[in-house]
């Protein structure tokens, strides 16, 4: 089930995109609403080794300059926890708000802001005992990650997006895990699809 609902969004995300990059056509001039699909690359520190975290954002775009942008990321590499026989888990989604400076045709800067919550967590090594001493094995932190990033248009519906941001969590509750292990600069790489 939870496959196909992954399909299911992903396909949705697909037509919204085609639908918008189709009517801006059709209506230029007439207004300036567009937007956007960017599949993200993320790199950064947690718990003092390095995280690669994916990520899948949708963007609208006001009068070329201002954006708002839902977005989701999840860790996908191995991070050592400090609870023995477990690792890192760490997942969050939100709402940015930017705005795109122009620096010529093809080259801009997006400077934006993300706020979000999220969940960091203790995956289970399931050769493990499940869970003895009792301890909390996961958290929901609120997450704000303001960012800037430098934008050049491939073409008229490719953008390949590069910057840096500092994620700055909240709320942290688990045993030997501090909001400082998971805050953090993160390198960012996306590339957007749409009408820009």
């Amino acid at each position: 089930m939870k496959k196909l609902s992954i399909v299911l969004y992903i396909l949705f995300i697909f037509i919204l995109s085609t639908t918008i990059m189709a009517d801006s056509k059709e209506g230029k001039g007439s207004y300036n609403e567009t937007g956007y699909i960017a599949p993200s690359k993320k790199f950064t520190q947690l718990n003092g080794e390095l995280g690669t975290i994916l990520g899948l954002s949708v963007g609208w775009i006001s009068e070329h300059s201002f954006i708002v942008e839902g977005s989701f990321f999840g860790l996908i590499n191995e991070v050592s926890s400090p609870r023995p026989g477990s690792e890192l888990g760490v997942g969050y989604s939100g709402l940015s708000l930017g705005y795109n400076i122009p620096l010529g045709q093809k080259v801009h800067i997006l400077i934006n802001t993300m706020f979000g919550v999220g969940r960091v967590s203790y995956k289970r090594d399931y050769s493990q005992p499940k869970n003895p001493d009792k301890d909390k094995l996961s958290s929901i932190i609120a997450v704000v990650e303001p960012g800037l990033n430098l934008e050049i248009n491939i073409t008229d519906y490719f953008r390949l997006s590069l910057g840096a941001s500092y994620r700055v969590v909240d709320r942290v509750d688990l045993k030997n895990l501090s909001n400082d292990d998971i805050n953090g600069i993160t390198g960012n790489i996306a590339l957007k699809f749409g009408a820009f």
